[in-house]
């Protein structure tokens, strides 16, 4: 769906909003104007963590709600500072930080008729 440029923008995004909410305690305020119009849209997504190949923390949005940009912005600060399950993350921690983004499609409305209908659709 989005490009290798796109995705790499996404990364540094998230990885930029980490840094300013480190620096700053506060989550990074986009500038639109330094993305493409197709990372402007409405969607929703999550930010993933890991240190060491285990869960350093992860938030995120199940509706869209806010641009691509914002959320990820948002939920990006959130998944290192605001994740009720750790501690906020540290400086020592960054560097080695492996940042993961699950972006979701717009939700679709499901039609079954059973309980196996239904399961065979879950993804």
């Amino acid at each position: 769906m989005y490009n290798e440029s796109q995705r790499e923008q996404l990364l540094n995004l998230a990885h930029s909003a980490i840094l300013y909410g480190m620096e700053n305690g506060k989550p990074l305020t986009v500038n639109p104007a330094e993305f493409e119009d197709s990372l402007k849209q409405e969607r929703a997504c999550f930010v993933t963590l890991h240190l060491n190949e285990q869960l350093r923390g992860c938030i995120g949005s199940l509706e869209a709600y806010r641009s691509l940009i914002e959320d990820i912005s948002y939920n990006a600060f959130a998944a290192a500072f605001r994740d009720p399950r750790f501690s906020p993350l540290t400086e020592s921690e960054f560097d080695d930080i492996i940042i993961d983004l699950s972006i979701l499609t717009p939700p679709v409305e499901m039609a079954f008729s059973s309980e196996a209908e239904l399961l065979e659709q879950i993804r």
